[in-house]
């Protein structure tokens, strides 16, 4: 796993609207999906209570409405699907520290998170099925951000895959012959069949 403070490259956004299952949301795992595919589940969890969408089309997860302190903690899947990057932008209540864990035992040396501003993050290297981050050290004051004034996260947004599989488990589908192989294919079985022929 490899993790990158910073929010370089592109990808596919995750949203809140217009999926094809319901959200889920406000609750301890709400589920979004591609803005490409809509019936392509993309799940956010978290043990720190309950999440929520912010307003807007964007899968932008927030504390729900009176879950006390906000979430220290969050995990973002791909339902079906592995990826290999994974970009997003954490948005703190105040300075600290983010460390980041993979499905495949991967877990990172802590970076800093800035209260000030944006912290995103670029998480790439293998073929995940989910990331989760834990949030340490940030205060429980607030900047009045949102509606969420003692909050630890004020949010999570601009969620982005890359390196989405296309057969929806972690075996890549099988290469698709080029058109001058499978051109050369049929000759090589048509001379087959023509030298049998001869013999017979």
């Amino acid at each position: 796993m490899i993790v990158a403070a910073s929010g370089g490259g592109t990808g596919i956004n995750a949203i809140s609207a217009a999926c094809s299952a319901p959200t889920g949301a406000p609750g301890a795992s709400i589920f979004g999906c591609l803005n490409t595919d809509h019936s392509a589940g993309v799940s956010f969890s978290t043990t720190d209570g309950q999440i929520d969408f912010g307003a807007g089309g964007q899968a932008k997860i927030i504390p729900a409405a009176g879950n006390g302190p906000g979430f220290t903690n969050l995990t973002i899947g791909l339902v079906g699907h592995t990826f290999s990057t994974l970009i997003f932008n954490i948005e703190a209540q105040s300075d600290g520290m983010v460390s980041f864990a993979s499905n495949l035992g991967d877990v990172s040396v802590p970076f800093a998170l800035d209260g000030a501003g944006n912290n995103f993050f670029t998480i790439s290297g293998d073929n995940f099925t989910w990331i989760s981050f834990t949030t340490s050290g940030l205060g429980t004051y607030g900047h009045g951000r949102d509606t969420f004034t003692d909050g630890n996260i004020v949010d999570v947004k601009q969620v982005r895959f890359d390196g989405l599989d296309q057969g929806g488990s972690n075996n890549p589908p099988p290469d698709v012959p080029e058109p001058a192989t499978l051109l050369l294919l049929c000759a090589g079985l048509a001379g087959i069949g023509a030298a049998r022929r001869r013999k017979g």
